[in-house]
């Protein structure tokens, strides 16, 4: 089974922007000496707070993910990156679509629904925000995902051919996109940030138990 791993979590106050461009310098030394790549995985950081940073990484399998926490006995770079709690979820994917363009911002929306409008919340957010958001210039990349242990966890992330679109984007239609959500008691939080790396293996990565 195919498994996503996210994680969340902020570094020293002030020290964002240094801190993840040695962790980049880190990373890429690492994809070049790894031999054994696991899947990919991206660090986002928030533009409006580089302190925080998102980090999406794909595995083969849930035994891989918590196999590539650090056999060899090294700290895990995100984790290292972090200060205090890092939050971590396991999802599933559900669809992914790519163009040729490799986008340079990203817009993160993690929907938490009740239980009871789950279905009516994932087939709003399939057959009409998204087709919504898919019109819009600048739009050109979706992955959306659902939680492997609170099914009424959804996230979907996008990309952007630009900051302008983007800004667009979340000025113009978010906020609409937010209300029909909320209409049906859901909660949207959303992360807005750009890839600062993107590699294939596990240095990035922790430990976390399916169990």
């Amino acid at each position: 089974m195919s498994v996503t791993i996210v994680a969340q979590g902020y570094v020293q106050p002030g020290q964002g922007v240094a801190l993840v461009d040695e962790a980049v310098r880190q990373i890429e030394q690492r994809r070049d000496r790894d031999r054994r790549p696991r899947g990919v995985a991206r660090v986002f950081q928030q533009l409006e707070n580089p302190g925080a940073l998102l980090l999406v990484a794909d595995q083969d399998s849930s035994g891989a993910f918590t196999a590539s926490s650090d056999g060899a006995g090294r700290k895990p770079i995100f984790d290292s990156l972090c200060t205090g709690s890092i939050a971590r979820y396991a999802f599933r994917r559900l669809s992914s679509y790519d163009t040729a363009c490799r986008p340079p911002v990203f817009e993160c929306a993690m929907v938490l629904s009740p239980t009871t409008a789950r279905t009516v919340v994932q087939a709003l957010s399939e057959q009409v925000l998204s087709p919504a958001v898919d019109a819009l210039p600048g739009f050109v990349a979706r992955y959306t995902y659902q939680d492997l242990e609170n099914p009424d966890r959804f996230l979907t992330i996008q990309g952007w051919d630009s900051p302008a679109n983007l800004d667009r984007f979340l000025q113009e239609l978010a906020p609409r996109l937010t209300a029909s959500l909320h209409g049906f008691g859901a909660q949207v939080d959303r992360f807005v940030g750009c890839r600062r790396v993107e590699t294939r293996g596990p240095a990035l990565v922790g430990s976390r138990s399916l169990a």
